[in-house]
């Protein structure tokens, strides 16, 4: 039987996504960041590539300089991998808009989008992007606008939901994916990238910004190094409501990324239970699952 009100998201999200690719394609770009207004914390748009994207990444990073409400930096972070690559001439092109562009020295691959920012910016509201989607406009004001209402969470337009049974937190592809259902803070829910997030400034535990750990300890999975960080950090998740909750690919059929690669080959599984063992944080969300329950 079909779920309606699951269909119904499905379909609102698709006609989002279309409009959205629609409206970025066909609109001409000017200044893409703040320049009207003194803000206090600013507002950092960050995120990373690589060279097999390159061919693909300037619609991205436009749709991020065309936001209705506009970052006070937009930042490119590139890794080690890149600094003997051209980048296209439409990506340079960009940099007249307002897009900084940084080459780092070493290559801590998707974590760069946001290690790099809150390290250069601890004071600042960190947004991260993906380098493969199209962004709605209302995208970084959709996420500011649950900022203002919870400033202690993270807020994230695209979440899943952590599922246990009994005390035995499942894998990662039976979760509640792109949950709607969850729409108070809680340590059940999962921002993930895709659908960019939004982070306060010291809402992360202590060792999160140690470079060794995350190269020794989660390097491939970003996302679930930072549900972790979050959770030690006493952290909540909070969804920001949207009809786009999955972003528009650039391009269909393109490889597969990193991340549903970690998810098929349930990579982010594993980096959870070695996380576990060292961190121990697994009981906070399974606390916080079972207060759901008994509400």
């Amino acid at each position: 039987m079909i779920n309606i009100k699951r269909y119904i998201t499905n379909r609102l999200n698709d006609v989002s996504a279309f409009f959205t690719k629609v409206y970025v394609e066909n609109t001409k770009l000017s200044i893409g960041v703040n320049n009207s207004e003194e803000r206090n914390p600013k507002i950092i748009a960050s995120l990373t590539s690589y060279p097999a994207r390159f061919d693909i990444l300037s619609v991205t990073i436009k749709s991020i300089l065309l936001q209705s409400m506009k970052a006070d930096k937009v930042i490119l972070w590139l890794g080690s991998d890149s600094k003997n690559v051209k980048l296209p001439d439409n990506i340079v092109e960009l940099k007249k808009y307002g897009l900084e562009i940084r080459v780092v020295d070493d290559n801590i691959m998707p974590h760069k989008k946001y290690f790099y920012a809150m390290q250069e910016f601890p004071k600042d509201i960190v947004i991260t992007f993906d380098d493969d989607v199209v962004y709605s406009p209302f995208t970084i004001s959709s996420l500011m606008k649950t900022h203002f209402a919870f400033p202690k969470c993270v807020c994230a337009r695209r979440v899943h939901r952590v599922v246990f049974e009994g005390d035995v937190m499942i894998p990662y592809n039976k979760w509640e994916f792109n949950c709607t259902s969850l729409k108070n803070p809680s340590y059940m829910l999962f921002a993930t990238g895709i659908g960019g997030v939004l982070y306060p400034p010291n809402v992360l535990y202590k060792c999160a910004l140690d470079i060794e750990r995350v190269k020794n300890e989660c390097l491939r999975a970003d996302d679930v190094w930072l549900k972790v960080m979050e959770t030690l950090a006493e952290t909540k998740v909070i969804w920001t409501r949207c009809f786009l909750i999955v972003p528009p690919d650039v391009k269909q059929n393109q490889t597969i990324g990193l991340a549903q690669g970690n998810v098929n080959r349930n990579q982010n599984d594993i980096y959870m239970m070695e996380l576990e063992e060292k961190y121990h944080y697994i009981r906070t969300i399974r606390e916080s699952c079972v207060e759901s329950q008994e509400k």
